[in-house]
């Protein structure tokens, strides 16, 4: 594989480009449980501006196609933007890996195997986010590379009573322009202008 970074970079964060070949993941959870999804998203159980609180479940690690944990210590949980790169910041949840029931390596994926309620403070100005499960290597901590969850979109009620307050008052003001205009036209000689005003538009 090739990376690389335009010559007019002035960002030291920017990731590099592929540039050619390809790369696959090998080691990763077999899948997550979607069973709580709201319209394609997972809920946030925290109220409050910029935190959030989600219940998220995975299946167990798989090499290849096949169930299999021997290769691992447990799981870390990262919080990632939109396009599933990691915020630098530390793991949001870590978990051990389960030594019972053994794992049935040809078995099919359990996605509720595992468990993890995550309560994070979001990013200054960030409102959404997704959540990425990374296995922990034996001696050698989280993969790079993890799967990646749907968006968390932070739960304000704040900001929903703000937006219907001012659908209400777009309302209120429509109606009264409309009143408005029904009285000008019950008034003498406002009706010729009326008319007026309407052939002209």
């Amino acid at each position: 594989m090739v990376f690389g970074c335009p010559g007019t970079n002035t960002d030291a964060q920017r990731n590099q480009s592929l540039l050619s070949g390809h790369y696959g993941v090998k080691c990763w959870v077999c899948g997550l449980d979607e069973t709580s999804y709201i319209d394609g998203k997972l809920p946030d159980s925290d109220t409050r501006a910029g935190h959030i609180l989600v219940d998220l479940r995975f299946g167990p690690n798989m090499v290849g196609d096949i169930l299999d944990e021997s290769p691992i210590e447990g799981y870390v949980i990262f919080v990632t933007d939109l396009e599933g790169i990691r915020y630098n910041q530390p793991p949001v949840w870590t978990g051990l890996k389960k030594l019972l029931p053994a794992l049935d390596r040809n078995g099919c994926c359990s996605e509720k195997h595992y468990s993890a309620r995550v309560a994070v403070a979001l990013p200054e100005g960030v409102s959404e986010v997704r959540l990425e499960i990374a296995p922990i290597l034996n001696g050698l901590g989280p993969l790079s590379v993890g799967r990646i969850s749907a968006s968390v979109e932070d739960a304000n009620p704040f900001r929903a009573t703000a937006s219907s307050k001012a659908s209400r008052g777009h309302s209120r003001i429509s109606f009264l322009v409309s009143l408005g205009a029904v009285a000008m036209l019950l008034l003498p000689g406002w009706s010729c202008m009326a008319s007026w005003l309407t052939e002209e538009s």
